[in-house]
């Protein structure tokens, strides 16, 4: 019996793996700081910006052999690059445009991960809606 998926989509699949354990591994650093030494406004913004793409990545290895989920999870990657780049070309330079401190194109660097965020976020509920009628629920 021959394999369905090419074997590109298994390379790939090991390398969202791999990129997975090492975006799940940040994520606990960040709870752990957050934890040990409070609060910072900052690592939520990071923690969850690596949390979403942990996410995305793990539902591709783990469900990445499934042509219905593979869709799916290309449009909520695709929002979410798209959304985040645009956030951070938007922060970056508008920023400086608003405020006149030398530090105000660092803005970019605080709503590229929200952006991402937030593009995932629109994008599985885009691809839920589109897909609405496909078959995924036998996937894992």
């Amino acid at each position: 019996m021959r394999d369905s998926n090419p074997k590109w989509v298994t390379a790939l699949r090991i390398v969202a793996g791999l990129l997975a354990l090492y975006l799940t591994m940040m994520v606990l650093f960040i709870l752990y700081g957050q934890f040990i030494g409070g609060i910072n406004s900052l690592y939520v913004i990071y923690g969850g910006a690596f949390g979403v793409a942990a996410i995305i990545c793990w539902s591709f290895v783990v469900a990445g052999h499934v042509p219905a989920m593979r869709q799916r999870l290309c449009y909520a990657s695709t929002w979410a690059i798209t959304l985040g780049a645009t956030a951070f070309v938007g922060g970056f330079f508008v920023g400086p445009a608003i405020a006149s401190s030398p530090q105000a194109p660092l803005f970019g660097f605080i709503l590229a991960p929200i952006g991402f965020s937030l593009g995932a976020l629109v994008g599985a509920v885009y691809a839920h809606f589109r897909f609405k009628g496909a078959a995924t629920r036998n996937a894992v």
